[in-house]
């Protein structure tokens, strides 16, 4: 390595975090902002701190501009260490000045004075945008490998190269940082609004209507459940001004922490489809599967995904005029880069592959931003977009919730015949589950009763605007959106 690039290198590592925005210094020193993601990952350095161990490799996948780098920017802001013992690197700023990962830790060693796999007090090292650089996966792996003194964690925009890295798979702990659960929302946009008094979340009501929600015996103890809660969840919507307001555009563009700092709605919805355009040039065309021409079909098929409901793989690669091999790689890409993510049908594998699968999009505000953008948003199709906008924010709940890395549960929905939008098990058991209908303003819970009976499910749950029921004759219970979004 020449002088002139370890100077630079240098400068990197002296910058930052210094260098972030000032809105994140404010949002996560002293505000007590902390998202989920962050304080499960903290639990995990404060862990190490105490006791080194193996769990020590934390790798922070998701979707551009869901908030990672100021995730990883709070977990170096709270590591008590000194300057030449924690290093915050943007890999991306490496990548453009030529650098490599081995470059990297040669002075991370000089400025530590001692080598990483002999080090005898510990060494914090957090990376930004891993991706950028081909080979970083292999240059940790070698230094990990031999010690147990130092805490790495990584972020990466691309889901592709994090997580299909066979270097990491078995020896790093996945944290998937998610778009913004409500509450999330509600305190970044008080803060980035300057509002003195954030609201912040009851501690362990999540907790509680998770398990009355999803771990309940009957449709009645989930109904008493949440009744008996309802003084909490009141006290928390009453210390918003507008709650409808913060709901709507929560749905429309809140999930993307990035979309704050505009409040006008066509430059929220530019900057998103940019971010977009920004993905499909560096995720997809990183894969190397796609020609030229099959590479310029994604924005129309990402189209056809925002306005349709579930889709036959048949019906769009005819659409687009391509094979339906090709269409099903084209959308596991898509799955991959975290811009979508997939609702199979119930059932065995066979129908699995046979029935149509439902496509979500990890973020309401990417259906929103498709479909403005796609002339689509006239009165006639006001409605029909608000309910595929609620059914994503369901299911990015329901994928948060049941992370398929932690949890044996099984999120599908039915294809049958007027049945549910989702059907949930908690335990992997088909009998122990439960049926999920979404909309704006349901009035009828025969959607779940049909899927209840197919299933044989304990009981269903209508999530809409409508007030907290009991459908005992359909085993069933009315959910408004207040206590769900708080979970």
């Amino acid at each position: 390595m020449n002088t002139d690039l370890k100077d630079r290198i240098l400068e990197i590592i002296a910058s930052a975090p210094a260098d972030r925005s000032n809105w994140i210094e404010a949002n996560t020193q002293n505000s007590g902002i902390q998202r989920r993601a962050f304080m499960k990952a903290k639990m995990h350095l404060d862990n190490f701190i105490k006791t080194p161990s193996n769990n020590n490799w934390l790798i922070m996948p998701g979707l551009r501009g869901i908030g990672k780098t100021t995730i990883l920017t709070q977990l170096y802001n709270q590591t008590p260490s000194p300057n030449n013992r924690k290093f915050f690197i943007s890999l991306e700023r490496v990548s453009l000045i030529g650098g490599s990962m081995e470059d990297v830790i040669d002075v991370i060693e000089e400025v530590a004075g001692e080598k990483l796999d002999s080090i005898d007090e510990p060494i914090y090292i957090y990376l930004d945008e891993v991706q950028y650089l081909d080979n970083w996966s292999l240059s940790l792996k070698t230094v990990f490998d031999r010690t147990r003194k130092i805490f790495i964690a990584c972020t990466g925009s691309s889901a592709i190269a994090l997580q299909t890295n066979p270097d990491i798979a078995r020896r790093s702990l996945k944290i998937p940082i998610h778009p913004l659960c409500f509450t999330e929302y509600v305190m970044i946009r008080q803060s980035t609004e300057g509002l003195r008094n954030i609201t912040f979340p009851d501690t362990g009501l999540a907790k509680e209507l998770k398990k009355i929600l999803f771990d309940s015996a009957n449709e009645q103890e989930v109904y008493i459940g949440i009744q008996n809660l309802r003084l909490r969840i009141s006290n928390y919507w009453r210390r918003l001004d507008d709650r409808q307001s913060y709901v709507n555009d929560y749905v429309k563009f809140g999930t993307l922490p990035f979309t704050l700092h505009d409040t006008a709605e066509t430059i929220r919805w530019q900057k998103i489809n940019a971010l977009l355009t920004e993905s499909l040039a560096r995720d997809v065309d990183s894969t190397e599967k796609f020609d030229s021409a099959t590479r310029s079909m994604f924005p129309r098929l990402l189209f056809l995904l925002a306005s349709s409901d579930v889709i036959s793989h048949a019906n769009i690669a005819s659409t687009l005029n391509i094979n339906v091999r090709t269409l099903i790689s084209m959308l596991d890409t898509l799955v991959k880069t975290e811009i979508i993510h997939p609702i199979l049908p119930r059932g065995s594998a066979y129908k699995q592959v046979s029935q149509p699968i439902k496509y979500l999009f990890t973020s309401p505000a990417i259906r929103t931003a498709i479909c403005t953008s796609g002339g689509i948003l006239g009165e006639e199709r006001a409605s029909h977009l608000r309910g595929r906008l609620l059914e994503d924010v369901v299911g990015m709940y329901l994928k948060r919730i049941f992370n398929p890395s932690e949890t044996p549960a099984i999120v599908e929905y039915d294809y049958g015949s007027g049945g549910a939008d989702f059907i949930v098990s908690r335990t992997g058991q088909k009998g122990n589950s439960i049926a999920i209908e979404v909309g704006v303003k349901k009035r009828t819970a025969q959607q779940t009763h049909t899927t209840l009976k197919r299933i044989d499910a304990k009981y269903g749950l209508v999530i809409s605007g409508a007030n907290l029921s009991i459908d005992s004759s359909k085993k069933s219970v009315f959910v408004p959106f207040e206590p769900f979004l708080l979970t």
